[in-house]
């Protein structure tokens, strides 16, 4: 596959996450949006698609974006000044990879006292030995998982009414849709 179009497809999906999160009207002042972007290991091109997303989340005027290329170094006292964690970080093709108990716990707690996780397209294809972590997402590459042919796909059937996604109509995108996804349908969010 050639970089430019891998570039572009991953262009694409930033884009789009970018979208999301920035169509949030669930802020409840004026005050910036704190998001922490992991990043520094992926087996996509993380040193192109990192300085991106910071670009878009930058000049959207909602976010402060801060970026780790060492996200095995951070603590909860660290997480819980985010608002929002993006990764663009995963341990593929090391599936079995993980970080210390000590993070694994820290995480949970920033994520059960209300943190934001989003993956940015690779960034769910992260420990997949670690069952909670699993529970957080709803799909990953799995064992059969692949890349379809590049083609248009309609994204429907998402709560239009929840405060992130509120405004959006159905869209189109054109990628390499993932096939055969290891989805999770009982994944929920773990904060009470």
């Amino acid at each position: 596959m050639n970089i430019t179009r891998s570039f572009c497809r991953e262009g694409l999906i930033i884009y789009f996450a970018a979208f999301i999160i920035s169509s949030c009207s669930c802020k409840k002042d004026d005050r910036l949006i704190n998001i922490l972007i992991l990043s520094g290991k992926n087996n996509h091109e993380w040193q192109k698609t990192t300085p991106v997303l910071l670009k878009i989340y930058e000049d959207s005027k909602l976010f402060r974006a801060t970026v780790s290329e060492r996200p095995d170094t951070l603590t909860y006292t660290m997480l819980k000044k985010f608002d929002v964690v993006v990764s663009n970080w995963n341990s593929w093709p090391d599936n079995d990879f993980r970080f210390s108990k000590a993070w694994e716990d820290d995480f949970l707690r920033y994520v059960k006292e209300g943190g934001g996780i989003v993956s940015v397209h690779a960034g769910a294809s992260s420990f997949y030995s670690w069952k909670e972590y699993q529970g957080i997402g709803i799909g990953r590459w799995g064992k059969e998982t692949h890349h379809g042919l590049q083609k248009k796909a309609r994204v429907v059937q998402f709560n239009q009414g929840h405060p992130i996604t509120r405004g959006i109509k159905d869209f189109y995108i054109v990628d390499e849709i993932w096939e055969k996804t290891d989805i999770y349908p009982g994944a929920q969010c773990l904060a009470s």
